[in-house]
């Protein structure tokens, strides 16, 4: 299932040209098969003593090379799409595909989203064929293992629900529906959330259909995984919402005032200035109102300036100059910013004429929705 994290885990090759990688969280789940598959290798295969353990963990790697399989599908569509791709990493639970950029139609993300649950679902079919046409049992046996995990992987991911590949069809279609890829992704958490309440109910089916009760291991598996889509589609609703916020408008919607000063001002009077300001940056800027340099005066500490900590020295020599991509034009779309996150909390923002116009304070996450800052505000010098 595509996602946009770094990459991690220890490289062991390529699909393609994508980097392949393996968490070593992925050892757990060869142990975990190794001993859950080795009592059915030595009933199908009597004399294999301790070498049904190695039968155990070849199995594991086969799975593994279904999901690779699975994901390396999500790969290479992806990157065929102009997504990007980074890398593919296996690991306790299951694979992910990480990719530097999101789809920009829904048709792609759909098309993305759906192919590794396909390519799982055959895998599936094949082994179910094969499964029916050999007589060793030991090898039906890893063939019946390979149908299993392969129709899990498919179709647990065809789940309407986030972080799963089902999830971002319901984002697609909804994106297509509606026009907007947030609010598909909005209408994507909500189904995920019903699935999620959906799924408790399972176990409780057991006494009507079957006359027994639920298994408490069906309890906490359920339980489990109603959790994880729970809070993932909580977390993709909020994100969302933070979209939502920021589409349509520009950086100018959230500018907010900042103490600025002239490189000459001595320090000791620039961070009097800031604080009584209630300015959390300050900012150095030339002659005709352009930043030149930034100093975090909220969380300084004198201690990291050294010589420089003199409060009679020039601000200028101390600020440091701003990072590529923390200044921008205010007419720019909010949504820009999100090429640079980490720099948010430091964007510093310019009016038509190039000078300062103060500095953006975006709407932070929130469960019931953003906050808006609007506002007109200028730098103060």
């Amino acid at each position: 299932m595509p996602t946009a994290p770094a990459p991690s885990g220890l490289r062991v090759g390529a699909l393609g040209g994508v980097p392949v990688r393996v968490s070593p969280t992925a050892v757990l789940l060869l142990a975990l098969l190794a001993f859950a598959l080795a009592p059915g290798a030595l009933e199908a295969r009597p004399g294999l003593g301790p070498a049904a353990y190695l039968v155990g963990a070849a199995v594991g790697v086969l799975v593994y090379v279904a999901v690779l399989l699975h994901e390396g599908a999500h790969a290479l569509v992806g990157r065929r799409l102009g997504l990007g791709v980074e890398s593919v990493t296996l690991g306790l639970a299951g694979g992910r595909t990480a990719m530097r950029r999101s789809a920009s139609r829904p048709r792609d993300e759909a098309v993305v989203a759906a192919v590794g649950p396909l390519v799982s679902l055959v895998l599936g079919l094949l082994a179910l064929l094969a499964a029916a046409q050999t007589g060793d049992p030991l090898l039906r046996l890893v063939l019946e293992v390979m149908v299993l995990a392969n129709l899990v992987l498919g179709l647990l991911d065809l789940l309407p629900a986030p972080p799963l590949d089902g999830g971002r069809v319901v984002k697609a279609l909804a994106w297509c529906a509606l026009g907007s890829a947030h609010r598909g992704a909005l209408t994507a958490a909500r189904a995920g959330r019903v699935v999620a309440v959906a799924l408790l109910a399972l176990p409780f089916l057991r006494t009507p259909l079957t006359g027994d009760e639920p298994r408490t291991l069906d309890l906490l598996l359920v339980g489990a995984l109603a959790l994880l889509l729970w809070t993932a589609a909580t977390e993709q609703a909020r994100v969302a919402r933070w979209m939502l916020a920021l589409e349509g408008s520009t950086l100018a919607r959230y500018v907010v005032p900042v103490t600025a000063v002239d490189a000459a001002t001595p320090l000791g009077v620039a961070l009097d200035r800031a604080r009584a300001e209630d300015s959390p940056l300050l900012v150095v800027v030339d002659a005709l109102g352009r930043p030149t340099g930034v100093l975090d005066a909220e969380h300084l500490d004198p201690t990291d300036l050294g010589d420089a900590a003199d409060p009679h020295a020039p601000v200028g020599t101390v600020a440091a100059v701003p990072a590529p991509g923390a200044v921008r034009r205010a007419d720019e779309p909010a949504l820009a910013v999100l090429d640079h996150p980490a720099l948010i909390p430091h964007l510093l923002l310019l009016a038509p004429d190039g000078t300062l116009a103060g500095r953006a304070a975006l709407p932070p996450y929130s469960p019931a929705g953003p906050a808006g800052v609007r506002g007109s505000g200028q730098a103060r010098r």
